[in-house]
């Protein structure tokens, strides 16, 4: 017994060519350089806002409840490190 039950392929057109199409690969566009955050910057942002630009810019999740003198600390040695 199958757990499908029956299907009948006499309703369906079978194919025998191949039916893939060519791999086209394309060249990504280079990122254009940001500018760099300094401490000024960063303290006009929300701390929301500065935990979206790490996560977008580097993939890293900050910790969300801690001071923001501190945060902007946290942001500004990623910087460095990955820039």
């Amino acid at each position: 017994m199958a757990s499908g039950g029956q299907q009948n392929f006499d309703d369906f057109e079978i194919k025998n060519e191949n039916v893939t199409n060519e791999l086209v690969v394309k060249p990504r566009p280079l990122q254009q350089k940001r500018d760099l955050e300094t401490r000024k910057s960063l303290n006009n942002m929300t701390k929301k806002a500065i935990c979206e630009l790490c996560i977008e810019i580097f993939g890293i999740d900050l910790n969300f409840r801690i001071e923001k003198k501190l945060l902007i600390t946290e942001f500004l040695l990623l910087q460095d490190k990955y820039s």
